[in-house]
């Protein structure tokens, strides 16, 4: 757990370097966002954000020149529930959904991807893949 980063710790970030990729997670449980983190660092050489609600994306964001792809506790359709907050501050189109699996249809029709829970390290593998992540 020690290579979690939360938005405060990653906010003095302005800019990226262009050879590291930035992930984004949104996810309410620190638990399940810390075991994300470590799953995704292990594989790659990457800045990952971590924030807990859509609100803070921006702020998490501010400063951050690429986003490669954003994991989010959502389901594809609460999206639009969201959309001012997430379409300023997502800007890719590289969105994960870890809820919402019986909406993997309206996912794959906008071009995002779903990571059902329970989900393991070959999950993610899958899902990131989708993108060449």
């Amino acid at each position: 757990m020690k290579d979690f980063e939360s938005h405060r710790t990653m906010s003095h970030m302005h800019g990226n370097d262009s050879s590291d990729m930035v992930v984004l997670i949104l996810e309410r449980d620190m638990i399940i966002a810390a075991d994300l983190t470590e799953a995704l660092k292990s594989r790659r050489n990457l800045h990952v954000i971590h924030v807990a609600s859509p609100e803070d994306c921006a702020k998490a964001l501010h400063g951050i020149k690429q986003l490669h792809a954003a994991i989010v506790e959502l389901r594809p359709s609460e999206y639009e529930s969201y959309q001012n907050q997430l379409d300023q501050a997502l800007r890719t189109t590289n969105v994960i959904f870890t809820n919402g699996e019986d909406e993997q249809q309206l996912a794959a029709a906008r071009g995002w991807a779903m990571l059902p829970r329970p989900f393991n390290d070959e999950m993610l593998e899958e899902a990131l893949s989708r993108f060449n992540i």
